[in-house]
């Protein structure tokens, strides 16, 4: 591609610059930021984006190469009538690392006119004798005028670090970001795993006998506390289905073996039915005070009882069964002072304290005997073959 010839103002002067002609468009000239000693002789370079723009005349146009335009200029400078209005176009370097020439002829000819007095020196093209002065182009002179590249320097300096330290904030702002979203994550799982830590405590700290925090439902049983609720297992152990599912779960109460039938009976009853609710149940309904509930007309319930303990111990009866119930009802209101530190569980008497209190209950019939007028040789009474052990607990 040719070049062409600009002019551009800058600081009020004109100046003319030689430039590859793609760097002009439309009366728009763009610079680089960097490197234009280089890019400027380079006819096919082309405009980047991150160039500077400028307004610009075209002077010259279609100059097939860098050296031709450099001459024109230098002619132009010295005619002063490339303008309409006669002005004189100063050529001066550009801030921006304008590539121009410097004629040093004037400093070649006053150094040499102060070692020869008489020979005369010319401003251009001048020759001493055999000596011939020769313009030595600006690419190979030392650059003076430093100032203004040293500010523009700075200024692509300042601008690096800006855009630095944009990236950097841009960063930072993202880490921020993920953090935060780390933060609110973490939040999250620990509300979840707290809410399963309490329900968990819960759990642990619910009695296993305890069904009332069970759905009320076909499968579940909840401990009886009222009336009602003993009337409610009664309607309901109508079913056979119902009978059944209400064993298999209470059934986990019990441990199986010979001898653990009161012992099984114990916790079960706690598991069946609060202590508090049994202090207002009687074997036959009778009370010294307040009527109570008639325990032995709920029949299914007490049958309910029996096979549970039944399945554990088959020598348990339903005799033993009717005992055991007058037994704990009629210690009910010392069960319900208790603090349940341990499991109810059967008492065995020595035999000796057994042997004394059967005779002490002979020697109270004999007395009872002489009394009546009875003769002294009444027989004794016989000892009771089934005598039931004392459930007391």
């Amino acid at each position: 591609m040719p070049f062409k010839i600009v002019e551009t103002t800058e600081n009020g002067n004109s100046l003319l610059t030689t430039v590859p002609a793609n760097w002009e468009h439309r009366g728009t000239l763009y610079w680089p930021r960097k490197n234009e000693a280089i890019l400027i002789k380079a006819e096919d370079s082309t405009p980047e984006i991150n160039w500077k723009s400028m307004p610009c005349i075209v002077k010259r146009n279609n100059i097939p190469n860098y050296e031709s335009s450099e001459q024109q200029i230098a002619l132009m400078s010295d005619m002063s009538d490339t303008d309409t209005d006669q002005e004189i176009i100063a050529k001066t370097q550009r801030p921006n690392k304008t590539t121009t020439q410097i004629n040093l002829n004037d400093l070649v000819n006053s150094c040499l006119s102060e070692n020869t007095s008489d020979v005369v020196l010319n401003n251009q093209n001048a020759s001493i004798g055999a000596i011939e002065v020769i313009e030595i182009p600006y690419d190979q002179a030392t650059e003076t005028t430093g100032a203004p590249e040293s500010n523009s320097e700075k200024q692509d300096n300042i601008a690096q670090k800006l855009d630095q330290l944009i990236s950097v904030a841009s960063a930072n702002e993202i880490n921020i970001q993920v953090l935060f979203d780390n933060q609110q994550s973490i939040l999250q799982k620990l509300a979840l795993l707290d809410t399963k830590l309490e329900e968990l405590v819960t759990r642990i700290l619910v009695p296993v006998t305890d069904f009332n925090r069970q759905d009320n439902n076909k499968d579940n049983f909840k401990i009886i506390s009222n009336l009602q609720e003993l009337t409610s297992l009664e309607e309901r152990l109508n079913n056979p289905q119902a009978e059944e599912n209400i064993i298999k779960l209470l059934s986990v109460t019990c441990t199986k073996g010979r001898g653990r039938a009161y012992n099984n009976a114990y916790a079960l009853v706690d598991a069946m039915f609060t202590r508090q609710f049994m202090t207002q149940c009687s074997w036959s309904g009778g009370s010294r005070g307040d009527p109570k509930i008639c325990f032995k007309s709920y029949n299914k319930t007490i049958t309910l009882f029996f096979k549970i303990i039944h399945q554990s111990d088959n020598n348990f009866t339903i005799p033993d069964c009717e005992l055991f119930f007058k037994k704990v009802m009629r210690h009910a209101i010392k069960r319900n002072e208790c603090r349940m530190l341990r499991a109810s569980a059967q008492k065995n008497r020595p035999k000796r304290v057994k042997v004394l209190q059967e005779n002490n209950h002979q020697s109270v019939v004999e007395q009872h005997n002489v009394l009546n007028g009875e003769q002294e040789n009444t027989p004794p009474l016989q000892k009771e073959t089934n005598s039931p052990l004392d459930l007391t607990s």
